[in-house]
């Protein structure tokens, strides 16, 4: 059984769709991996770290996803650490990995940061070098408390520096320069459409923060209930083996490497299938497609740590984060395509407004599909009508789509 199927069994219970609960498992892994797992020179190496925004309306589980997985990230403490008294006189033992505060803001952030500075050692030609890095994550159920309105823009910049695990400072006006060394972040949000259509002005899709992101577009859960279930013997079990290995996977350390038969097939890939795609989009895809490899590695070392202590990556591994990434690219093209100033585009400004003209009484499904079978399949039109609903365009109820005007 793999560390991703216990997860799965861990989050059964919950509605959230199923990319939400892949990205948020190798999420965890990455920010477990922090900056001692990394590839090419360390000097300027790649970490793991991923950047993963779940959207959606309310009701399809993006903030379950998120809270689940921050209740077990805060759930594994830091065994080397000195206790910490709390408020009501009892101690603990801190977090392993230290996460944003619900609130918060720009000065908060970095002073959180440059107080999370941890000192270890690295094996350099066999010998043991003092090693001094900043991990923190960014776990949040709503993106727009950690991105606002007043300080958002500013955020945002912080955020580039920090995804490329590169030492960022801050000069303030009263005090000395705070500086956040060798930094290790990841990010985890949900947000909700009206969100990002006001998020230009922050900068959320300028600047390079849009591509370094794996937004995640999805327009109903994967299932309905009535109420949350209690866990199981079976899920608490399979909670704790998760504990134990993310125990381990933050001990590894080292650098990754690639056979030739592994270097042959991302090579091939890369060139066969990223290098055409990047030149015949525009816009966010452009830009996504310019860092879609370093997606594809981080992904790759998050999928192989999982359940491997081994520093060799596999075909398979590439095959997998390949796999997962193409699967939700349609919808993050769809979705991408119609934030902003244009409201609608393409093929889904005439699924829209086929809908529209059906006024209250709806259309069900199969009349969508005859009237478009000769441009989408049926597949294609699923993810259309996923990404209609997930950013607040349509409806569904008593097997119709409606449209909201």
């Amino acid at each position: 059984m793999t560390n991703l199927s216990r997860w799965h069994n861990v989050t059964s219970a919950l509605i959230s769709a199923d990319s939400f609960i892949d990205f948020s498992w190798y999420f965890t892994v990455g920010t477990y991996l922090s900056r001692r797992v990394y590839m090419g020179d360390f000097e300027r190496g790649l970490f793991p770290n991923l950047f993963v925004v779940c959207v959606g309306l309310a009701g399809i589980g993006k903030s379950l996803a998120v809270s689940e997985t921050l209740k077990l990230i805060s759930s594994i403490s830091d065994d080397s650490a000195q206790p910490i008294r709390l408020k009501n006189g009892l101690t603990e033992k801190p977090p392993l990995i230290k996460v944003c505060a619900d609130t918060t803001n720009f000065s908060a952030i970095v002073e959180a940061m440059s107080r999370a500075v941890r000192n270890e050692r690295r094996i350099v030609k066999g010998k043991p070098f003092p090693y001094i890095f900043t991990p923190f994550s960014f776990v949040q159920d709503e993106l727009s408390a950690l991105i606002r309105e007043k300080e958002g823009g500013q955020i945002v910049k912080m955020l580039l520096k920090l995804y490329d695990c590169e030492t960022y400072t801050y000069q303030t006006r009263m005090h000395q320069e705070e500086r956040i060394h060798s930094p290790f972040s990841s990010l985890l949000c949900s947000t909700t459409p009206s969100f990002l259509t006001d998020a230009h002005k922050l900068g959320l899709f300028a600047d390079g923060f849009s591509s370094r992101v794996c937004w995640l577009f999805e327009g109903r859960p994967r299932r309905y209930v009535a109420r949350l279930e209690a866990y199981s013997e079976e899920q608490l079990k399979d909670k704790d083996l998760l504990k134990q290995r993310l125990k381990a996977i933050s001990k590894l350390s080292g650098r990754v490497v690639e056979t030739e038969a592994v270097v042959k097939f991302v090579d091939e890939y890369y060139f066969s299938k990223v290098v055409p795609q990047l030149e015949l989009s525009a816009g966010p895809m452009r830009d996504y497609f310019a860092r879609k490899m370093t997606h594809i590695h981080k992904l790759a070392m998050c999928i192989h740590f999982s359940d491997s202590d081994d520093m060799t990556l596999t075909i398979d591994d590439y095959k997998q984060a390949i796999s997962l990434l193409e699967s939700m690219e349609p919808k993050m093209r769809i979705g991408l395509s119609l934030i902003g100033r244009n409201s609608l585009a393409g093929i889904a400004n005439n699924v829209y407004d086929f809908i529209k003209n059906h006024g209250r009484t709806g259309v069900p499904l199969a009349g969508v599909l005859t009237q478009f079978h000769t441009e989408v399949t049926m597949r294609e039109m699923s993810e259309i009508l996923d990404v209609l609903m997930a950013l607040d365009r349509i409806s569904f109820s008593e097997q119709k789509y409606r449209a909201k005007v």
